[in-house]
């Protein structure tokens, strides 16, 4: 979620979905998630396991289908 150069992951996930709707942004943090995510920007908090991130990215490729 925080980047260097005056980004934010929110500014960078909603640029993402300005230039292709369909193309699901995760976003990892160390700090309490934004707002509930929805399936086409999912919130993945600091320490996650590698299942976790492989059921994460598994369910958001399944669910691309109408994010925009």
């Amino acid at each position: 979620m925080a980047m260097p150069g005056g980004w934010s992951g929110l500014d960078l996930a909603r640029r993402v979905h300005e230039s292709s709707p369909n193309t699901p942004v995760l976003l990892v943090t160390g700090h309490e998630p934004p707002n509930p995510p929805d399936p086409c920007k999912a919130t993945l908090p600091k320490p996650f396991t590698a299942d976790l991130l492989r059921t994460t990215v598994r369910k958001m490729t399944r669910q691309t289908t109408g994010c925009n």
